[in-house]
């Protein structure tokens, strides 16, 4: 009944004798049809930022709707000679039938736990508690939630009970309610908020429309930051089936805090298990917009064959905030920080627009976000376009331009570039040529740093025959930075080639060098070693390899791979036919809207 599974996620090195290994793996094996038994273990190596963390955990299936499960796990950790260490634990008991979704749990996560990808919220506490929900009939559900959480380095907690009923039919929805919470911090104040809850919602022109609002009213007080009284007024609008704007404000006065909050956005769901909204919540949000920007998987409004279009406001503005937060790790409820005291986001307005177009020979894509805060002021611009010739011959330009002003620096980033690719179909040499300018400026109390970059990438790429295929890189880079008034220049190029043969139709070797060539100072590095791929499915390749020697280059792309050592690639090839987008319609296709 053994069924181990190991997965091996990373091993890197570099050639200067400093740690900078990566690895993972885990085994999980069932001694029988209801248990599985697991253990982990995962080591980060990088120069500065060196951790281990192992685990074991255990699950146990009651029943179909039943299950408990248990984990616990210890870390170590080293940034820049900084110790850091703790433990994590979780045991937990879920139920789900038709008419009942349960849970009880219990969990601990020290301040010191984790290898930096944990929750900050979850941080240095230890909660227990249990939520669930019973649905009466096919109108009515009763909710419930009641946890105890305790802030494990200031002794504060937090204790609260609530339960609500709410029932639908037909484009009428409704919900009332009852919270009681108190906070207690370190040095045993008490703060609480007694609230009655209630919410209403209604469709309108066949269900396109939905006007919503929600209340949080005090009846013994409203002590607690997080639990002031609240109204919220909201309106959705279904453009399509995947898309849906949305506007709301919320009103928030307790007796610590005051505030007001705006959001104006879209939601979609690209595909069924997907969604992404539009709106720039917080900051956190809106770094994970632009990284949906860079996976091209940006939230569009398609407004005809070629254009589409995107746009979101957000507004924060905290009016009195006199009352600490229970957990410094987590941002309030309602607002921000008052001048950046009393949560990590402070108040701010932020806006972004954006614009697509794309036809069988042009494409061009440009945002604009803007975002001002009591901290700091922050502009992105972003504009490119891309024109297809015949004959698999392709142009394109672009640019990046960021503009950060803060308290504590400033920062001014350019990015121009230009490109041009050959790769028809049917010829044995294909190569793409991209030339990048890079302009950065960064300011504060101590120094004054200027650099300018021209990088150019060159990549080419011979098949003599079906089973080899031959691959070339030249790069070149010429440096100018000023430091503080003092001007530093150089050239630096790479020269790189591999070479592939096909051993069968799911296996290949290569082998590969390069040579990082610093003119200035003389000094020469080379990465020389040899990799095994394998066509693990269409459009999904996988090798390992091993450099016996190896360097590392930033601006000159695939650079990463020449550190030695061994190492693990994976290349992924995402177009129309992976996601099914040029399958006809009636044959359940894909959309992206």
């Amino acid at each position: 009944n053994l069924n181990p599974t190991y997965i091996v996620v990373e091993y890197e090195s570099n050639d200067k004798g400093d740690e900078k290994t990566s690895y993972g793996g885990r085994a999980a094996f069932k001694p029988n049809d209801k248990t599985e038994i697991g253990v982990s273990h995962i080591h980060e190596g990088n120069v500065g930022n060196k951790g281990t963390l192992n685990g074991v955990d255990a699950t146990y299936n009651y029943d179909d709707k039943t299950k408990i499960r248990a984990e616990f796990a210890n870390s170590n950790r080293d940034i820049n000679n900084t110790k850091n260490d703790g433990d994590a634990w979780l045991v937990e008991a879920t139920r789900q039938d038709e008419k009942t979704n349960a849970k009880v749990y219990a969990r601990e996560q020290q301040e010191g736990f984790g290898l930096g990808q944990q929750a900050g919220g979850e941080s240095g506490t230890r909660k227990m508690g249990v939520d669930g929900s019973y649905k009466l009939d096919d109108n009515t559900q009763l909710q419930g939630e009641a946890y105890r959480q305790e802030t494990l380095t200031s002794g504060a907690e937090r204790k609260v009970a609530e339960g609500k009923v709410q029932w639908q039919k037909d484009a009428l929805t409704a919900s009332g309610g009852v919270r009681v919470a108190e906070d207690t911090d370190g040095v045993g104040k008490t703060l609480s908020s007694k609230q009655v809850t209630a919410g209403v919602g209604y469709a309108l022109l066949e269900k396109k429309l939905l006007l919503r609002a929600d209340a949080e009213v005090g009846v013994g007080g409203s002590e607690s930051s997080d639990f002031p009284n609240r109204l919220k007024l909201g309106a959705d609008y279904k453009l399509n089936q995947t898309t849906t704007l949305f506007a709301e404000h919320e009103l928030a006065q307790g007796d610590n805090i005051k505030a007001n909050t705006t959001r104006v956005g879209m939601r979609t769901t690209p595909w069924q298990g997907a969604a992404m909204t539009a709106a720039l919540g917080n900051e956190i949000q809106q770094d994970s917009e632009r990284l949906y920007a860079a996976l091209g998987l940006t939230q569009k409004w398609q407004i005809n064959e070629h254009w589409q279009a995107d746009a979101g406001l957000d507004r924060s503005q905290t009016i009195k905030n006199k009352a600490g937060q229970l957990n410094s790790n987590v941002p309030l409820a309602s607002g921000g920080g008052l001048n950046g005291i009393g949560g990590d986001t402070s108040d701010f307005t932020a806006v972004s627009l954006g614009a697509h177009y794309n036809d069988k020979s042009w494409s061009a894509n440009s945002r604009i976000e803007v975002r001002n805060s009591d901290t700091d002021d922050k502009v992105n611009l972003l504009a490119g376009v891309q024109r297809n010739l015949d004959g698999g011959r392709s142009v394109a330009a672009g640019f990046t331009y960021s503009d950060v002003n803060g308290v504590l620096q400033d920062n001014t980033k350019f990015d121009g570039r230009l490109s041009a690719a050959y790769r028809p179909n049917d010829v044995a040499w294909i190569w793409l040529d991209r030339l990048d300018y890079i302009d950065e400026k960064t300011n504060d109390a101590l120094s004054n740093l200027h650099s300018k970059k021209l990088v150019n990438n060159f990549n080419a790429n011979y098949k003599p025959n079906r089973r080899t295929q031959l691959a070339l890189q030249y790069g070149a880079k010429y440096v100018l930075d000023s430091i503080d008034g003092t001007d530093f220049t150089g050239y630096t190029d790479l020269l790189g080639a591999e070479l592939r043969y096909d051993i069968s139709s799911k296996w290949d070797v290569g082998v590969h060098g390069s040579m990082l060539h610093s003119w200035n100072g003389g000094q020469r590095d080379y990465a020389v070693g040899t990799s095994l791929g394998y066509n693990l499915m269409e459009n999904t390749w996988v090798s390992v390899g091993y450099n016996v020697k190896g360097f590392a280059d930033d601006d000159f792309s695939g650079a990463e791979y020449r550190v030695k050592g061994l190492y693990f690639n994976v290349r992924v090839k995402f177009d129309q036919d992976t996601l099914g987008l040029n399958k006809p319609k009636n044959a359940n296709a894909l959309e992206l809207k």
